[in-house]
């Protein structure tokens, strides 16, 4: 089983290398299960409440 089986698992991102520059995708990836010998594997891949926050010191435009 994975961190996440039964319960949400979160992440932080650090994207102050990005700071000046423009994002225009941002693509999740994620491992699958290995396909069994009868067929492919099975995944759900359930995903909330993604948020981008700038620190309290940026002076770009909200």
């Amino acid at each position: 089983k994975g961190k996440a089986n039964g319960r949400w698992y979160s992440r932080k991102c650090d994207l102050s290398a990005l700071a000046g520059g423009w994002i225009d995708r941002i693509t999740l990836v994620t491992r699958g299960p290995k396909p069994k010998a009868d067929g492919p594997g099975v995944l759900n891949l359930y995903v909330d409440n993604i948020r981008f926050t700038l620190p309290p010191s940026s002076k770009a435009r909200r």
